[in-house]
């Protein structure tokens, strides 16, 4: 049986790093856009912690009420932005979104998150030279911005510069030990380039900083099990599949555990499950 898996490694690298789970955020391992809330969020909140007693609920507004400001002073790059930003997520219109991002920059051209937001936008069209000049201008603005030097990191993998997609990841680090996404993603391009002795350590931070991340889980499963680890993959797929029981490609690369300790029964009952989830990559049918 073990002659057949090297033959599987490449296609398998491609297939597990590409497959999501069930429910991903629409960034995927990329970070979200700046929202325009989160300042009144985490203001509510520590009024409410310091006196339970006088919470203060602040409505998110809508469109059409940040339309209306808007209409009263057209020159207020931050009504831009918000509305840019509820565009995007509240009603899904990218274009429009981009239309206000640069409103806001054009009221004020040192404007960083709304080069961050707009780049993200374009980043989603895949827009890519669109989208690698705005997070370069965010970090000409501030260079100490670690989430802009991972956004950068994935649009160089998207253009296939892999060595410029390492060095911004690192950058990203050293200016945000905490940065988990690119933690992930450094990991995650060390595993597709098979290097898995450097990918797991990746995936180790990005597990300590958030445990729930159920893609890091099935990943890091992967990568031990290229380690030879399958007690410690077992235990993390099994850890994601649990967080998700619709996970797919969890499911794919738990049989790929089973097939190395010749549980054949177990393995073929999880190829079919992935199967049934929709996961139906060659890889998928060449091991059943």
């Amino acid at each position: 049986m073990k002659t057949h898996l090297p033959a599987l490694v490449l296609i398998l690298s491609l297939f597990i790093a590409c497959s999501s789970p069930s429910k991903t955020t629409p960034s995927g391992g990329e970070v979200k856009p700046h929202n325009s809330s989160d300042k009144a969020d985490k203001n509510r909140t520590a009024n409410s912690d310091a006196n339970p007693k006088k919470v203060v609920v602040r409505k998110r507004r809508t469109v059409a009420e940040m339309t209306a400001i808007i209409e009263k002073d057209k020159k207020n790059p931050k009504a831009y932005f918000s509305r840019g930003t509820k565009l995007f997520y509240q009603e899904k219109r990218p274009l429009k979104a981009i239309e206000d991002f640069t409103k806001a920059i054009e009221l004020d051209p040192n404007y960083e998150k709304a080069y961050f937001n707009r780049g993200f936008v374009h980043t989603s069209l895949n827009n890519i030279s669109e989208a690698i000049a705005d997070f370069k201008k965010v970090i000409e603005l501030n260079p100490q911005n670690g989430m802009a030097m991972n956004q950068l990191g994935l649009l160089m993998e998207k253009s296939k510069k892999m060595k410029e997609a390492l060095s911004h990841y690192s950058k990203a680090l050293s200016l945000n030990p905490k940065l988990t996404k690119a933690w992930y993603n450094r990991g995650l391009l060390f595993m597709m380039q098979r290097k898995y002795k450097k990918a797991l350590p990746d995936f180790d931070e990005a597990l300590k900083l958030k445990p729930d991340y159920i893609k890091a889980l099935k990943n890091r499963a992967f990568v031990r099990y290229n380690l030879k680890n399958l007690v410690g993959a077992l235990q993390d797929v099994n850890s994601a599949i649990a967080k998700d029981p619709a996970y797919g490609s969890a499911y794919f690369v738990r049989a790929m555990i089973f097939y190395r300790q010749k549980e054949l029964d177990k393995a073929y009952t999880d190829l079919n499950k992935a199967i049934e989830l929709n996961q139906r990559a060659v890889a998928v049918y060449y091991m059943l």
